[in-house]
Formats: structure tokens, C-alpha cells, sequence
């Protein structure tokens, strides 16, 4: 593999990794997306990191992922302005967004889908459902 830096210090991407898709994880609690993470990396899908909302919208903004999973229960700003905000913008309005949450009451799954969500899965969750329905909203929006 070619370790060609970038102008900012980090690795060039491959031909291949660019064709892969690019999944922001926004989450404050990492232990609770490992086995998710774990699962997508198997895939060989880059994977980029938010630990607060704020973080993540910053980076959903930058780097233009092709499907987000989201948590709703955060510090800050939760996941539904977080994903209305992403509603607002030009750059992120078509991203998938996954709410991937333990926050499970028919109000906020509905709160969820009605801010822009496409799914929403309920924490404790089987990881090989996540990565299938992560597969259908990717295929989905690519047509």
C-alpha cells in the first residue's frame, strides 16, 4: 500500500480505500459502538469518529460521509438538532443518518425519523443488522 503522506501529515487514501464507504460514528460513549465498529471494520469501510455532537457535525461537514450513525442522548446538543442541522446544509442534507440509541420511547423514534432520520435501532443491538441496514440506505442513496 502507498504511504504517501498528505499537506496535512496523514497517509494519502488509495484508490481503493476512496471507493469505500466513508461512515461517521457520532457517539458519547465508545463502548457502546465498539461492537459496531468492530463489525464495519471487517467490511473495510473507513470510519471516522465524533465523541459529542458538535464534534461530528463539524467533521459530517468536512468530510461528507456517506452514511452516519448517530446516537440521540449526548452532552451539548443531541442527535436530533444534530441531525436537523445536517437537514439545513447544503453539503450533508442527503446523508443517511442511523439513529444507533438506548433512547427507545415511540416519541423519540418518531422525533427521530421526522428531524431526517433514515432507521433507527435500539442499543442493545445485533451488529451484523446495523452493518445490513447500513448496506440498504447506502445502496438506496446512491440510485
Amino acid at each position: 500500500m502507498d504511504n504517501t503522506r498528505t499537506a496535512f501529515g496523514g497517509r494519502a487514501a488509495s484508490i481503493d480505500e476512496m471507493s469505500s464507504p466513508h461512515i461517521l460514528v457520532v457517539d458519547d460513549s465508545p463502548e457502546d459502538v465498539r461492537p459496531v465498529l468492530l463489525a464495519m471494520k471487517t467490511q473495510g469501510w473507513r470510519i471516522s469518529l465524533a465523541h459529542d455532537a458538535r464534534q461530528g457535525l463539524q467533521r459530517a461537514l468536512v468530510l461528507h460521509p456517506d452514511l452516519i450513525l448517530l446516537d440521540v442522548q449526548m452532552p451539548h446538543m443531541n442527535g436530533f438538532t444534530f441531525c436537523r442541522l445536517l437537514r439545513e446544509s447544503d453539503a450533508t442534507r442527503a446523508t443517511p443518518v442511523i439513529f444507533l440509541t438506548s433512547a427507545g420511547s415511540l416519541e423519540q423514534r418518531l422525533e427521530g425519523l421526522q428531524t431526517g432520520g433514515v432507521d433507527y435501532v435500539l442499543k442493545p443491538y445485533e451488529p451484523m443488522e446495523v452493518l445490513a441496514r447500513m448496506r440498504i440506505h447506502m445502496q438506496l442513496q446512491h440510485r
